[in-house]
């Protein structure tokens, strides 16, 4: 986020700009690119206090924890880009002796396991990736996230020095209840539930901040032909989606902030593009480049009327996450 205004860290927000760094240095960046995200990755499991195994909302610089409730994808983030920076390079951040990464990767999943629900296999949460407390416990993208970090951790476990089968058995637990109790009836058929509680309430809604959803294809979660995906990604534009906002520049918003957010422009690129929709897909692409300022980054929403307002002008996770998903897909090409 703006260090200026807010002197804090995300863990969601960090990872995709440690990301970036890892997408720009294997593609012959600085050396500078790497070592950042290893001094991050040590940051995040030997500074931030985490006396329950957790990271909370934010932590300040100095690993200091501010706002304590818990956001379970918070929890993942710093794992997935410990399992990216080791496939990026092929080893592992240095630590101190006292300590190792397979015992700092063990409490900090053993911490992951514990919002488990043991019947229904899913992840549980108080707060979205908005930063907002939810409806229904049980969230679209954590349960994404936690299949794609599971895989993650289980392709990348000899290295990391953990049992490949436990993760490998979380992932697909995971997706068999997604399966089992996400899938839902929308306006345009078959569709993932943004959340339930697992009693049978359900809440249809699509959030700027659900790019995991997006990337689920891109992740393997799930094909781009799958039609519950499709048609999520589908209603996240409707009108029947709270989340849309109507209007000349109106594109997916979040009920945190107001506004089109340039991450909902993200989600709408990557899920039309995956759907072979080129054309929208392209012209959300275009939104991005007309809605970025002059040095490069995108702010947290901008007016769906047009003006040319926008809120928190440097926002760094849309700005980080487009490279890296750019300089990605240019890499497969």
């Amino acid at each position: 986020t703006d260090h200026r205004i807010l002197p804090l860290s995300w863990t969601r927000d960090a990872y995709w700009q440690a990301k970036l760094l890892l997408t720009t240095w294997a593609r012959g960046g600085h050396n500078e690119d790497e070592q950042y995200v290893a001094d991050h990755l040590r940051w995040l499991f030997l500074r931030c206090e985490r006396p329950d195994g957790r990271w909370v909302r934010s932590h300040y610089a100095d690993g200091r924890r501010k706002d304590l409730p818990l956001q379970s994808d918070q929890q993942l983030y710093p794992l997935l880009e410990l399992a990216d920076y080791a496939v990026a390079t092929g080893r592992l951040p240095g630590l101190p002796a006292e300590t190792s990464w397979p015992a700092l990767v063990e409490g900090a999943w053993t911490a992951v396991l514990e919002s488990v629900d043991e019947k229904l296999g899913l992840l549980r949460t108080d707060e979205n990736a908005a930063d907002d407390v939810v409806t229904n416990p049980y969230l679209l993208s954590d349960q994404v996230l936690l299949w794609h970090t599971a895989t993650r951790l289980a392709e990348t476990s000899a290295l990391l020095g953990l049992d490949k089968g436990p993760l490998q058995a979380v992932a697909s637990r995971v997706h068999e209840a997604f399966l089992k109790h996400h899938v839902i009836e929308g306006p345009l058929g078959h569709m993932w539930a943004y959340s339930i509680n697992g009693r049978g309430g359900i809440e249809r809604y699509m959030d700027a901040n659900d790019l995991p959803a997006a990337l689920a294809p891109l992740w393997g979660f799930c094909k781009p032909t799958d039609e519950a995906w499709r048609n999520t990604v589908s209603f996240a534009f409707d009108r029947e989606n709270p989340g849309f906002q109507l209007g000349p520049m109106g594109g997916l918003g979040s009920r945190h902030t107001p506004g089109t957010w340039p991450l909902g422009d993200i989600v709408g690129w990557i899920g039309f593009g995956l759907m072979a929709e080129d054309e929208t897909s392209e012209a959300f692409l275009e939104r991005l480049v007309e809605t970025a300022f002059s040095d490069g980054m995108l702010p947290e929403a901008y007016d769906p009327q047009g003006s040319g307002s926008a809120v928190r002008h440097w926002f760094a996770w849309p700005g980080a996450a487009l490279g890296a998903i750019l300089l990605e897909h240019a890499a497969r090409d």
